[in-house]
């Protein structure tokens, strides 16, 4: 899924130290807010996991419901949930780089990378999609099981 860029500002202003330190500072708090986001998103899922792993390795039948239902469909919602999160930070140090192409500060922090700049910000957008992945996956095997179970 890919984010539309902002369009880019072709004129130049003169310099507004002020302003370019915002810049600044809300693409430092927007990644920090992305790192935030995913650390927390990965602990949940350590916490999800957990009784998952213990529902089906034991053998009582009313454990089912649980390791193949709800927990999977809360790590469904929680997936769905960041992934927007994320996007919507993503969004915001794109605005936030388009506002600091106007000014030409090349000879002080030297040229931009656009591409550096999005392979920074794959392995956060990568990591909510691959656990929900993982428990569509589970749900599927879950399903699975039901209908082939014994009579």
């Amino acid at each position: 899924m890919t984010i539309p860029t902002p369009n880019p500002t072709n004129t130049t202003r003169p310099y507004n130290l002020d302003e370019i330190r915002f810049i600044r500072e809300e693409v430092k708090f927007q990644h920090t807010l992305i790192g935030t986001r995913i650390s927390w998103f990965v602990g949940a899922q350590a916490f999800l996991v957990t009784p998952f792993a213990i529902c089906i390795s034991n053998q009582i039948s009313h454990t089912w419901p649980l390791a193949f239902v709800g927990i999977p469909f809360l790590g469904i919602a929680l997936s769905s949930l960041i992934v927007q999160g994320i996007q919507q930070a993503i969004r915001r140090i794109e605005e936030q780089h388009a506002l600091m192409r106007a000014y030409p500060t090349e000879h002080i922090i030297g040229p931009p990378n656009p591409i550096g700049q999005k392979r920074s910000l794959q392995f956060a957008n990568w990591v909510p999609w691959i656990f929900l992945t993982f428990w569509i996956g589970v749900v599927l095997c879950g399903l699975r099981l039901w209908l082939l179970k014994p009579a």
